[in-house]
């Protein structure tokens, strides 16, 4: 049976002190939250939908729709920090204690934590968040600091959720989850978090409804509710992350609370609480003991192996079950503490055991509460792989040698140790604020998940020398702990060569006698000894790499350097040029490569004498890449093409590609301040430092709710149709971010608007296209009546030389559909009419616009064959033209056979393809060429493509 049994991060169900009176931090535990309130039809819950009360008090809201910008991830994928660690970091933060200076958040490492969980916010039977007081440091300053903190280390912050401990609550409040659903995204979205956290825990039972035959398993309701928050999670920002904390065991079947295989299909990760297990493992070996309180002995919280229930079999039925990559191993910064009868190892406590956290264990053995000599330190003797601690001494306070089961930084290594074997998605603790900032916790965690950022190379000596020289390369490293060099040698025109196996030595002796004059190239790979692979499961996998050329003669380019405009980085969407140049050459040919953010090198452009190259970033993958450019002279071997792999000299240089972002945002309305009810108001907005920005206009109707009404798009003008509005006072917000931005917004601008009730006293219009088009476009003549509440349009038109005419009489429609095709070219006006339809007047308000009619030539032409430019005699051919800038393009088809004249072979038509029949053709070079003209031109031809096609 699995471990369904073992509470979760609500470790300890006694109160809990210090042992031995020493200073440090109680472990607290966040009260249920329940309700005073008697409600007596609360056990005949069913699901609410629609919206959900606040919880009280109310969380304190912001003026407009305004949402903090996270990036976001693909669900499933690891969720690491910014700073290079390997694996996930998952850390609880109990809000009690949240911004404590000894032990709070500001004590801790952000650089080594991917996600912090707020814990926690608690809901109630009826599925109403409750205001207890962990939320009162939800909606504090403290949570604030929390947060920005965390993400100016690209930490995520989440949300624990926990629901009610009593059986029967917690059922009503999984039929109520869509009322905590909407409240706790609400609380999301406001707060600026980058997820959800959900911690119900209970045993398998069944919740009644007031309708037997609707009774459900709350299994079935939790994992119900999980699918809830991730539609609710999705719906608001797609990607956003969502967790859950399971039982140690429950991945060995589907017969607990947790349906594991049911779960996955909705969260990204689940961690799994592998602690307490030391009250489930005492019935079987190596414990199988009894004391005094019953079946209980002192042992490890969180054996990694030998007992019963331990963390490899926990971590391998879980990634049997979800794969590894969605696995979080879940320690605990605490352990447990009791007076014994005796010094010995498992042995049976004599008073109920007291939890204590990790800095009051490791502050045990500096108290004056120990009796001198009698303090020991022990390690596990029946999971020895463990390596955990357990410490003994007599307690001159409570007068009774004491024992202790811990964690300390070595029992955690092997955890990590473990992590890192079994490929998990990363460790996690309960909870960040028992540890606080313990120096030797976080260098364990540095050891085991950070990865080197970056290595180079020095030559001694240094390029170029002379063949027969003894060179020695020594590589060095950032951030890693225990780095592993691997060193590769190109030769000139030869292939990448390992000359030196992974290992901890950084250097490698090179001795160049008997080899080849020219341009070798070095690449030293650098890895952490844990990152994935290092024992040779992937030799050929790095954290960082670093490549340098050495010169062992002379070459024509004796040098060669790069550079970049915008220098340094520039955002996505930019056109960056890539300068490349050479010394020591007469005639330089320039190749230029470009290897993508952990992909492979490709060649950007093949050799040539210019040295720029203008990259296109529009569309390219955000992050570091690395460019190389290799100079030759022209009387080198290889240039030209021939051997595209050689160079006399090269340079590289990183160069990342960074998320654009706008960064400066207005908007305007026109008229400004205060528009007519039933009028377009259009609203204007820019955004600057973007080069592909979006905008969404959002809405607050005077009494009411934001609402959206002009999703993302390139259009940066919203038109607002007051009709049927009511007058008052309205506020507009614009939001702006660029096309792959994954924010919400970059920036806003809001703004208020009033709108009030005149009669029909103005008038506008406009066209599409604006201004004027070419013969056959058809266009859109609007007309935009303000003031009235009811406006009808009437469109006359002018055309050149003639009167005005009636085209479209009164009606609601404000528009004239226009089909120019047939219509001359000139000068045309146009003049809408509006009135009320109560107005008895011939018009109340007017606008007139002029309109251009042109025709439209063919721009440009261009012609292909098929099969291209050469074929046998007496295969058919076909010619095809493409001309552009016409709206009705005609083509006509000439031939200049070998020594003969132009002949024309297909008049214009619409038909752009001529079909020639080369039966019987004499072989030769032959010449097409293919004229276009508009439909409506009178030229011989608009435009024209020629091209030669040889007949063998």
């Amino acid at each position: 049976m699995s471990l369904s049994g073992l509470s979760g991060p609500l470790r300890v169900a006694a109160a809990v002190v210090l042992v031995l009176g020493t200073s440090g931090p109680a472990i607290a535990h966040a009260s249920t939250g329940a309700s005073s309130v008697i409600d007596p039809v609360r056990h005949s819950a069913v699901k609410q939908v629609g919206p959900s009360p606040s919880p009280s008090p109310a969380p304190s809201s912001r003026p407009g729709p305004f949402r903090t910008p996270i990036p976001l991830q693909p669900r499933g994928a690891p969720q690491l920090a910014t700073n290079g660690t390997t694996r996930e970091v998952f850390g609880f933060a109990t809000s009690g204690s949240l911004s404590d200076p000894t032990y709070g958040y500001p004590t801790w490492n952000f650089d080594l934590l991917s996600t912090v969980a707020f814990f926690a916010i608690h809901a109630q039977y009826n599925g109403v968040l409750v205001a207890d007081g962990n939320w009162s440091v939800w909606d504090s300053s403290v949570l604030t600091g929390l947060i920005n903190t965390a993400h100016a280390h690209g930490t995520k912050v989440v949300v624990t959720i926990v629901g009610p401990g009593n059986f029967t609550d917690q059922c009503d409040a999984l039929y109520n989850d869509l009322t905590t659903v909407g409240q706790l995204v609400n609380q999301v979205m406001l707060k600026g978090v980058d997820g959800v956290n959900i911690d119900y825990e209970g045993q398998l039972g069944t919740c009644v409804n007031n309708n037997p035959a609707l009774d459900q398993s709350n299994q079935s309701l939790l994992t119900n509710f999980a699918k809830d928050m991730r539609a609710a999670l999705d719906a608001v920002r797609p990607g956003m992350y969502l967790s859950i904390d399971t039982y140690s065991g429950s991945a060995e079947g589907t017969d607990g609370y947790f349906n594991i295989p049911n779960l996955n299909q909705y969260v990204d990760s689940f961690f799994v609480m592998a602690y307490d297990m030391d009250y489930a493992n005492q019935s079987f070996a190596p414990l199988s003991c009894s004391g005094p309180l019953g079946l209980h002995c002192m042992s490890p919280i969180s054996p990694i192996a030998t007992y019963n229930y331990n963390d490899t079999i926990s971590m391998t039925q879980y990634s049997a079950v979800v794969g590894a990559g969605k696995v979080i191993l879940g320690q605990p910064y605490y352990g447990e503490v009791a007076c014994v009868a005796s010094p010995v190892e498992h042995a049976a406590p004599l008073s109920n055991l007291s939890a204590v956290t990790y800095l009051a264990a490791a502050a045990v053995s500096g108290s004056a509460d120990v009796q001198p000599g009698t303090f020991s330190a022990h390690r596990e003797s029946d999971d020895v792989t463990g390596l955990d601690r357990w410490d003994t001494w007599y307690d001159t306070v409570y007068g009774c040698w004491r024992e202790m089961y811990w964690q300390d930084s070595v029992t955690y290594a092997a955890r990590f140790n473990l992590v890192n074997q079994m490929g998990l998605r990363g460790v996690g603790f309960w909870t960040l604020n028992y540890a606080g900032g313990a120096p030797e916790l976080w260098s364990t965690l540095r050891t085991y998940f950070v990865s080197c950022a970056s290595t180079g190379v020095n030559a001694s000596p240094a390029t170029p020398q002379l063949s027969g020289t003894t060179v020695t390369l020594t590589a060095t490293s950032t951030a890693c702990v225990n780095p592993r060099y691997q060193f590769w040698l190109l030769p000139p025109g030869g292939i990448w060569t390992v000359v030196q196996a992974y290992s901890s030595n950084p250097t490698y002796t090179w001795t160049t006698g008997g080899k080849p004059f020219g341009t070798y190239r070095f690449s030293i790979w650098a890895r952490d000894a844990n990152s994935p692979g290092i024992n040779g499961a992937a030799p050929t996998t790095y954290d960082a790499f670093f490549a340098s050329p050495y010169v062992l003669t002379t070459s024509p380019c004796t040098a060669t350097s790069l550079s970049e405009s915008p220098p340094t980085m520039a955002p996505g969407g930019t056109i960056v040029t890539i300068t490349g140049g050479a010394t020591g050459c007469p005639n330089p040919s320039y190749q230029f490569w470009i290897q993508p953010p952990g992909g492979t090198w490709l060649i950007a452009r093949a050799y040539a004498t210019s040295p720029s190259f203008a990259w296109n970033t529009n569309g390219k993958n955000l992050g570091s890449y690395n460019f190389s450019v290799w100079a030759q002279d022209a009387s080198s071997l290889g240039t030209g093409g021939s051997i595209p792999y050689t160079y006399d000299a090269f340079a590289g240089s990183p160069y990342p590609l960074t998320m654009p972002s706008c960064t400066g945002m207005t908007a305007t309305a026109t008229p400004a301040s205060t528009g007519f009810v039933n009028s377009t108001i259009p609203i204007t907005s820019a955004a600057t430092t973007c080069p592909n920005p979006r905008f969404e206009f959002w809405l607050l109707p005077p009494g009411g709710l934001w609402t959206l009404v002009q999703p993302y798009s390139a259009n940066a003008t919203f038109s607002w149709n007051t009709a049927g509005r009511p007058a008052g006072d309205y506020r507009i917000s614009a939001w702006a971010r660029d096309a792959i931005s994954p924010n919400a917004y970059d920036s806003f601008s809001a703004f208020p608007y009033s709108l009030t009730v005149v009669p029909c006293t103005g008038m506008s219009a406009g066209a599409a296209p604006a201004t004027s088009t070419t013969l056959g476009t058809p266009v859109t003549i609007t007309g935009v009546a303000t003031g009235c509440p009811n406006p009808l349009y009437e469109f006359w038109m002018l055309p050149p030389g003639g009167y005005w005419s009636l085209v479209q009489p009164y009606s609601a429609s404000p528009t004239l559909s226009w089909t120019t095709a047939g219509f001359s070219s000139g000068a045309y006006r146009f003049s809408v009419w509006a009135r009320d339809a109560s107005s008895s007047a011939a018009y109340d308000s007017f606008s007139a616009l002029p309109y251009s009619l042109t025709v439209a030539p063919c721009t440009a032409m261009s012609a292909t064959s098929s099969p291209l430019n050469t074929a046998p005699a007496g295969t058919p051919v076909s010619v095809t033209g493409s001309a552009t800038g016409c709206p009705n393009p005609l083509y006509e088809f000439w031939l200049l056979p070998p020594g003969g004249t132009w002949t024309l072979v297909q008049g214009f038509s619409p038909n752009a393809t001529f079909n020639w029949t080369t039966t019987g053709r004499p072989a030769g070079s032959y010449r097409f060429s293919v004229w276009a003209r508009d439909a409506s031109s009178s030229a011989p031809y608009d435009a024209f493509s020629a091209f030669q096609y040889g007949l063998t």
